[in-house]
């Protein structure tokens, strides 16, 4: 039996939800993460499918209204799904639609933004001791006081929030990563 005639007699009972994002990643386009993505009336039937695990995988088509675009095929529950265009003028006319949804989002939906006037406080923390390793300067959080990691317990899992710092005092003292400040790496004025 030939594509074309399975395409022209798919069981359209079942639509299946079309995944945009694997459209937009056919063609290397970033999707607007809008909340709302227009519904441009892609569809996707299942024409031969197993079951791998217990994930419906093998082949379907994407139709654009009544129209079949492409033909998609995934082997098995973890390969991709790969898709296989039936003419350079269906890609072509998925590609438009997908340029116009980035054409219509606002350009700030892809954007983040900070406040410049945040209150940074005086640094950043860290879960583990091994994550900042040792000889860094620490500020005590509680008592702001200066000092220095001398040693990161990296081999034992069980200390690695344990750290041993140096004040500016000299005192050495084991300490609880989570109440130190790491500072931010600055110029030094």
């Amino acid at each position: 039996m030939k594509l074309r005639d399975i395409l022209a007699n798919i069981d359209k009972s079942s639509p299946q939800w079309v995944d945009i994002d694997d459209l937009f990643d056919e063609f290397q386009l970033t999707r607007p993460y809008s909340a709302d993505i227009p519904d441009v009336g892609f569809n996707e039937y299942a024409f031969g499918t197993w079951t791998c695990t217990d994930t419906a995988v093998g082949f379907s088509a994407i139709f654009l209204g009544d129209e079949p675009v492409a033909m998609v095929y995934q082997s098995s529950r973890k390969a991709d799904r790969r898709i296989f265009w039936l003419s350079k003028e269906a890609r072509a006319k998925v590609r438009q639609i997908l340029l116009e949804i980035i054409d219509n989002a606002s350009d700030d939906d892809n954007a983040t933004f900070v406040n410049l006037d945040d209150d940074m406080k005086d640094g950043f923390h860290v879960s583990f001791g091994p994550q900042i390793g040792s000889g860094v300067d620490v500020i005590v959080t509680e008592t702001k006081e200066r000092a220095k990691i001398t040693k990161v317990f990296q081999k034992e899992i069980k200390m690695w929030q344990i750290v041993e710092i140096q004040k500016e005092d000299g005192t050495n003292s084991r300490v609880d990563i989570s109440t130190l400040t790491i500072p931010w790496q600055l110029a030094k004025a």
